[in-house]
């Protein structure tokens, strides 16, 4: 089986490394690039265009927003589909107006750092976790201005998801944090109910980066809904 894991915004690969280290002897995985487009439609075509003809879907974030444009855009090549601390919802003004300001901030210091939001992103108690930190911070390595700017612009021109929920048909995870700020838990009960059949599975003690904060329970879900 293919599998397509697509990070959030500020993210790149190591998003994910502890679930690459579980699921690459089960699945061929493929992270795709989600930087190089200031478009979501543009963006998910490009990814579309370079994956396999047939493939589970995963993403996080910004990359459920990239994962349910692919569900719009090609749905009969999506095996399963997994979203994963997201929200199937347009930006609403304040929060367009808000990425502005985080655009300004970015262009006036020269740096696009994930650290802006950091105690939005986890949970409280993982607030003073220094190795959470760490890998946080090791992610800015990767990040310009100009691929901050991309993925900002791109979140801002996705469609309201909510309508497309009812046409999902492949066996679906919905996950996220208890506590996470960003995406809330309200969000996927509402994909959860109307997506048919989809699983929602909410982690405890968690914020809004799951696959980092609470490793172990991620990977036990997807591992269950690949299997499935």
């Amino acid at each position: 089986m293919e599998l397509l894991l697509i990070p959030g915004l500020l993210c790149d690969d190591s998003l994910w490394a502890e679930q690459v280290k579980v699921l690459e002897g089960e699945v061929n995985i493929t992270i795709p690039d989600h930087k190089s487009h200031d478009d979501m439609a543009a963006l998910a075509a490009d990814i579309l265009s370079k994956a396999p003809p047939k493939f589970a879907l995963a993403g996080l974030s910004m990359g459920g927003y990239i994962s349910l444009e692919i569900m719009r855009q090609a749905p009969e090549r999506v095996s399963k589909l997994a979203l994963l601390d997201t929200a199937p919802y347009a930006d609403t003004e304040e929060q367009t107006v808000f990425r502005h300001q985080m655009m300004d901030e970015a262009k006036k210091s020269g740096k696009a750092s994930i650290m802006s939001i950091f105690p939005m992103m986890i949970y409280e108690e993982r607030i003073e976790d220094q190795e959470l930190i760490d890998a946080l911070v090791a992610m800015d390595e990767n990040n310009s201005v100009r691929s901050y700017f991309n993925q900002q612009k791109a979140i801002m021109s996705r469609q309201n998801s909510v309508p497309l929920l009812s046409e999902i048909s492949c066996p679906t995870l919905v996950l996220c944090g208890r506590y996470d700020l960003l995406t809330p838990l309200s969000a996927h009960e509402e994909m959860a109910e109307k997506i048919p059949g989809a699983t929602l599975v909410v982690l405890e003690k968690c914020g809004h980066m799951s696959t980092m904060e609470r490793p172990e329970e991620v990977n036990q879900a997807l591992l269950k809904w690949l299997k499935g």
